[in-house]
């Protein structure tokens, strides 16, 4: 069997850990046995996983978020040329939500003085929030250890605003305490329609913001089985059931050829590269 590491975002409803179990319950199902098991290593934002993965003597899967290619640019002691590329996943927007009690509106004073949570720095809501400060100034930069902490003080009103991914807060807005104000797609969201995006709003484009998911391998893995896994994944993924999670997280799914993840792969790190760099 091949052991597939998740770093653990388990407060994102589109967590990797969700994502690698749903992929290996395909996998498997797919092959009909054990080829692929999820063990998560959670801490340092990604880089105990993907440290642990780099340095393994045996073939290893990983699969990545955002934060692998952030933290490369914030001096992670990996790179892109210490993993090979197996199966893009896809993107997923994030959503900006507020308190139900904030009076934050896109269409406010964008000299008013807001806070958003966000659930550490280098995560893609930290990113998220700084690229929106550039329309609002004044806007407060507020870290926690996790997006749990950050909701129960949202939800307290403590803090005004927060970006997470669709459908984390969806209890809270079901409780009547929070409420979407925007995502940060290129195009609305199927299940949003009457949401703004945030680039729409602003007419800016650096305001399209997404979180990265991929599945890479050590290099210790032989090209032959890259290409096997790759193909294993792609009529892996296809099944209804994995159609339907994706739809159902929004998730923007890629998929494709090991060519197709190569160049996938490179294409995000370049663009977290130039995000962090113009910050």
């Amino acid at each position: 069997a091949y052991e597939i590491v998740s770093r653990d975002w388990s407060s994102d409803v589109c967590s990797s850990d969700l994502l690698a179990r749903a992929i290996a319950q395909e996998v498997n199902l797919e092959l009909g046995h054990n080829f692929v098991i999820v063990e998560n290593r959670p801490g340092a934002g990604g880089n105990v996983s993907a440290e642990y993965v780099k340095s393994s003597g045996t073939p290893m899967l990983y699969i990545t978020s955002t934060g692998f290619f952030i933290n490369q640019s914030l001096g992670a002691p990996y790179n892109s040329d210490d993993f090979v590329p197996v199966f893009a996943i896809g993107r997923i927007p994030m959503m900006l939500v507020k308190s139900q009690a904030s009076y934050f509106n896109l269409q406010g004073n964008f000299n008013a003085q807001y806070n958003v949570a966000h659930a550490g720095n280098g995560t893609t809501a930290w990113y998220a929030a700084k690229l929106l400060r550039k329309h609002y100034p004044y806007l407060e930069l507020v870290g926690y250890k996790g997006t749990a902490d950050a909701y129960t003080d949202l939800a307290a009103n403590r803090v005004n605003i927060t970006f997470d991914f669709p459908g984390g807060a969806d209890a809270f807005f079901s409780a009547g305490l929070m409420e979407p104000v925007a995502v940060t797609s290129a195009r609305r969201l199927k299940d949003y329609p009457n949401l703004p995006t945030l680039a729409e709003t602003f007419k800016d484009p650096s305001l399209v913001i997404h979180g990265t998911h991929m599945i890479v391998a050590n290099t210790a893995m032989p090209t032959a089985r890259v290409q096997q896994i790759n193909r294993v994944l792609q009529r892996a993924t296809a099944r209804q059931d994995f159609v339907n999670f994706v739809e159902q997280n929004h998730i923007q799914f890629v998929g494709g050829s090991v060519n197709t993840a190569r160049s996938f792969y490179y294409k995000e790190g370049e663009f977290w590269r130039n995000t962090v760099k113009n910050q």
